[in-house]
């Protein structure tokens, strides 16, 4: 077992691991929620679209997909690939 880490906060939760052992999750921080991608011992932000967020999935290629919910209100699918998010 590998302790990945937090980013902010008190906690953090692994979601998905794809076969280059890249994982993505969410790190608590109290009032907000971040993305995260963690690899080669690094955990790294991958979104900043909204309040609170959660990786769903990642695959061979480093794409992730998760969504996140806006200051405003209401929930919206991203995808982040190549070091890039994009609101769906």
């Amino acid at each position: 077992m590998t302790d990945l880490g937090k980013l902010e906060g008190t906690d953090s939760v692994a979601v998905a691991i794809n076969n280059h052992d890249q994982i993505v999750g969410s790190s608590d921080a109290g009032v907000r929620t971040w993305l995260f991608l963690w690899g080669k011992g690094e955990m790294k932000e991958i979104a900043d679209l909204g309040i609170s967020g959660h990786a769903s999935d990642i695959n061979d290629y480093g794409i992730v997909v998760g969504w996140v919910t806006a200051a405003i209100g209401g929930s919206r699918a991203l995808i982040y690939r190549c070091g890039e998010t994009t609101d769906l």
